[in-house]
């Protein structure tokens, strides 16, 4: 299944790293709400768009939708986004 909706992730993005530490203390997924317990390990995603930085932490099952479905969005537009993209809440 593709994404056929449009984003242009790269368009308003100056920077983008993305990691996978290993959390040292109980961080929140961004995306569903689920505890990243310590010691889990976890996708951090670092942005940079109009000079600020921002950073958004995803469990490993929501950074894997987002990676099959869309083009990294972050947590605070991701359930919208995939709504878009599948037509219904799926998370």
């Amino acid at each position: 299944m593709e994404c056929s909706c449009s984003c242009d992730f790269d368009d308003f993005v100056e920077m983008h790293a993305q990691t996978t530490p290993i959390a040292r203390r109980d961080h929140k997924c961004g995306c569903c709400g689920s505890v990243l317990p310590k010691g889990q390990r976890y996708v951090r995603d670092t942005y940079k768009w109009d000079g600020k930085f921002h950073a958004d932490k995803t469990c490993v099952p929501c950074n894997q939708i987002r990676n099959d479905f869309c083009a990294p969005m972050g947590g605070r537009d991701f359930r919208e986004h995939i709504r878009e993209c599948l037509g219904h809440e799926c998370i």
